[in-house]
């Protein structure tokens, strides 16, 4: 029997339940008590919080909505009789009612949608510019046409897109809630990411989040409630093609209008890429979520040519090379060759000292303890970065290529938006000297991208979440210490020399899953937070604490081992409440200076071996983009002509993130475009601001050489 005699079989014995009941409408009943199973179970997890009277009704619409879908042949069969009439003033009504129906519901879908795209999260709306507020709706119109038509005027392509419609706003509500911070476009290649690591969170839904939720179910009820009405007046193949061109012109004009429209241009919109959001809450979603789509091609620098960017590398490793004091490299130099150490790169989640960066947070808190204590590291000090809150990956990608997020573009993960095989990486840096190399995360391996990743940078090995089987746990997964078994254990393998990257994962975020042992946990009050947050800071501090005690370990062990190990140890981000007690504790900043303080954490350069030219630690201020080459200068490890750029580009321009870099005076200076003047600088400043603009213009020019030209 074949495929198609199966299917006839299976629609005849469908009907045969009842003449009116079509498979369609089955799937659609089931859609409806899927989803209502799902946010039941999500509520009795505890994973969803949702007020009970608005759960309530979203639960009875998808009921309804379920209902409706098995009696839904009764609701349209008599436009079916009227379009099939031999009458033709019948025949014309028959024909025209649908007509008329779905040019309200559409009509509907797009106005109940366009607000679900903003009311969520958006408290600014009614603020919002009309002309915003149009293209919002304009985008939204030509999405939903465009499904309309391509779903052949049926309700279920539609409802897909509706649905992710919906979601955007609804989810742009939870990012704000959970994380302070905005939805960026790059956020949609990473949604593996954020499945694999959203269920340690408590989503808990506001009023404004509840009725997006409501709005979705109603929108998927009328979704159900369109196909098209009667027999085709023509052959069904010419029905099918005509709605099928009439689909493609549609998207073809929705991508060509995106193509040709300059977001900025035609409708005067800007990013403060300082916080996002606060262009979201002035422009409203679509705006600045197409202007940041429309921003992540890498810009390339003015007047840039392949030969002139070369030889301003030259000319920055140069300047390096003469900084630097010619006996203590040779003799680094030599002795990094003679005993071939091996390298660990700890990348701790949301690892920092906030009392280095926010002081004593007003209520006498003093830090990590072993942390700060540490006094034989080679170098240490604070470190600039480019997430807050997140985004993990982007901290390891500057960490290992040396390449900062300041000249690609805001909101961008490269993780998953470029092939990584061609640029320079600090594995296979250290494997063409012959070390093996391993990178270890205790998650998911396709978690942002990872496991391809790994493998374009030449990692030799991957160790993932299967590797930790059976592994302690703590807060939001495999303990620090296991982690640093599982390095150890690495090293025991061979007396060769490895290049280790360890990416950890404990203190994840949310800071509210009320997990930590009772002996353990911080009782931090400060005033100026509320009680949520301030319970977010002390189970946030008492992760931090167990980290502290983690890395003394490690490192006791470090010290113990009869072979030569060089310990890179740094925080990726803050935790989403830095914001807080920035704004609460620091009020009277320049914008860049206020933000850069947000997108600090800390690092240290550690040997277990007395490293040549070294009599104490050194105390510097660094960046990840240059982390790699700052360790490679302090054991004279060989640098590449690129990392001598980015050292000789910090002579003048010590610290660098995604929206600012640092003079030699400790002014932070806008690199971003932004609305708001800079205040004015003491005279004395103007000249440090100088040497380290220029720095920045000629590291554009560098890294566009080395990276952008690699990707793209």
């Amino acid at each position: 029997m074949d495929l198609r005699t199966q299917l006839e079989g299976l629609l005849s014995r469908v009907r045969g339940l009842h003449p009116l009941l079509r498979p369609a409408s089955i799937l659609w009943a089931l859609v409806f008590v899927v989803l209502a199973l799902t946010l039941q179970g999500l509520a009795s997890a505890g994973t969803l919080v949702i007020d009970g009277d608005s759960f309530a009704l979203i639960e009875l619409i998808l009921v309804m909505g379920a209902a409706l879908s098995l009696v839904r042949e009764y609701l349209l069969r008599p436009l079916d009789h009227l379009a099939d009439s031999e009458d033709v003033r019948k025949k014309l009504l028959g024909r025209a009612i649908p007509v008329v129906r779905d040019v309200a519901i559409l009509a509907a879908l797009v106005a109940a949608t366009t607000l679900t795209l903003e009311l969520p999260w958006n408290t600014s709306f009614s603020e919002v510019d009309p002309s915003f507020i149009g293209l919002d709706r304009l985008v939204v119109t030509i999405v939903v046409v465009c499904a309309y038509f391509v779903g052949q005027r049926r309700g279920a392509v539609l409802a897909l897109a509706v649905a992710a419609l919906d979601t955007l706003g609804i989810a742009q509500g939870f990012m704000l809630a959970l994380k302070g911070t905005a939805l960026l476009p790059s956020d949609l290649l990473a949604l593996g990411t954020a499945a694999a690591v959203g269920g340690s969170f408590v989503y808990e839904a506001t009023p404004q989040i509840a009725q997006g939720i409501v709005a979705l179910a109603a929108s998927l009820v009328a979704c159900m409630l369109m196909r098209p009405s009667g027999k085709s007046p023509v052959r069904p193949w010419l029905r099918f093609a005509v709605t099928a061109l009439v689909a493609a012109v549609c998207v073809l004009y929705g991508v060509n209008a995106y193509n040709i429209c300059d977001v900025r241009e035609k409708y005067g919109t800007s990013i403060d890429y300082w916080w996002p959001m606060n262009s979201y809450y002035a422009q409203g979603f679509m705006p600045t979520f197409l202007t940041m789509m429309q921003d992540m091609k890498i810009t390339v620098p003015e007047g840039y040519t392949d030969e002139d960017a070369a030889a301003t590398e030259s000319q920055l490793a140069q300047a390096y090379d003469e900084s630097c004091d010619p006996s203590v490299t040779t003799a680094r130099q030599e002795q990094f060759d003679a005993v071939k150490p091996s390298v660990v790169v700890v990348m701790n989640e949301t690892f920092s000292d906030l009392s280095s960066i926010y002081g004593d947070l007003g209520v006498g808190y003093e830090g990590p303890t072993y942390f700060k204590s540490l006094d034989d590291a080679l170098v240490r000090g604070n470190l600039s970065v480019s997430a807050y809150g997140g985004g993990t990956c982007n901290s390891e990608f500057e960490t290992m290529t040396g390449s900062s997020l300041a000249y690609i573009g805001m909101g961008l993960y490269p993780y998953t938006l470029y092939d990584l095989s061609e640029p320079a990486n600090l594995a296979r840096q250290f494997s063409q000297m012959g070390y093996a190399t391993t990178a270890m995360h205790p998650n998911l391996p396709t978690n942002w991208n990872r496991e391809q990743v790994y493998e374009e940078m030449g990692f030799d090995q991957f160790l993932s979440i299967d590797d930790f089987a059976d592994a302690p746990v703590f807060h939001s997964g495999v303990s620090d210490q296991a982690t640093y078994e599982k390095v150890l254990e690495q090293l025991s393998s061979s007396d060769d020399p490895q290049f280790i990257l360890d990416v950890t994962m404990q203190n994840h975020a949310g800071y509210d899953q009320y997990n930590i042992p009772e002996d353990q946990m911080r009782s931090m009050a400060p005033d100026y937070l509320d009680e949520t947050v301030t319970h977010e800071l002390n189970e946030y501090l008492s992760c931090i604490d167990a980290s502290d005690h983690d890395l003394e370990w490690f490192i006791s062990q470090l010290r113990g081992l009869d072979r030569p190990v060089v310990l890179v140890f740094f925080g990726d981000h803050q935790p989403n409440i830095g914001m807080n007690l920035n704004d609460a504790l620091y009020t009277g900043d320049d914008e860049a200076t206020h933000a850069a303080r947000a997108y600090e954490t800390n690092y240290i350069v550690w040997a277990n071996y007395d490293v040549a030219g070294t009599d104490e630690t050194r105390w510097e201020q660094a960046s990840t983009s240059t982390l790699g080459a700052v360790m490679a200068d302090a054991v004279g490890a060989p640098l590449t002509t690129y990392q001598k750029a980015a050292m000789g580009a910090r002579l003048e321009m010590p610290a660098i993130n995604l929206f600012a870099y640092e003079d030699n005076q400790g002014f932070w200076h806008n690199s971003l475009p932004t609305e708001e003047a800079e205040n004015p600088m003491p005279a004395e400043a103007v000249y440090a601001y100088e040497r380290a603009n220029d720095a920045f213009e000629k590291l554009s020019r560098v890294q566009y050489l080395e990276f952008a030209t690699k990707v793209q």
